[in-house]
């Protein structure tokens, strides 16, 4: 499903609900591998988050389960900011992929997470 103009993304109930089920089921960052500190406050580098697989940009679901996992919020936020501008037809999800610049040589630098198991 990709998103319709008007409709919100990381706001309101349904964001709220998809939140707090990663944060019921996840305990580790998917980026890194790390245990996430629930106790953090949010702002806080190591805080838990919540990250989409397939960017808003991009037509990822910003409510689906499988398009999110848990990540902290200061590698969730470089990896937004490494994302932005990044077009689809540049991009690993084109292929079926979570976002990353599309180039066969570069590592994946996160955690490998098949959907069916969440």
């Amino acid at each position: 499903m990709s998103r319709q103009p008007g409709q919100p993304g990381r706001v309101g109930h349904r964001w709220r609900q998809a939140q707090q089920a990663v944060f019921d089921t996840e305990t580790h960052c998917w980026l890194c591998g790390q245990p996430v500190d629930t106790r953090l406050h949010p702002r806080h580098p190591r805080a838990r988050s919540v990250d989409h697989l397939q960017q808003l940009q991009h037509g990822g679901d910003p409510h689906a389960r499988t398009n999110l996992r848990l990540a902290h919020l200061g590698e969730n936020s470089a990896r937004s900011n490494r994302l932005r501008g990044l077009a689809r037809h540049n991009c690993a999800c084109s292929h079926g992929r979570p976002c990353e610049p599309l180039v066969p040589t570069q590592p994946r630098g996160y955690v490998d997470l098949d959907p069916s198991e969440v």
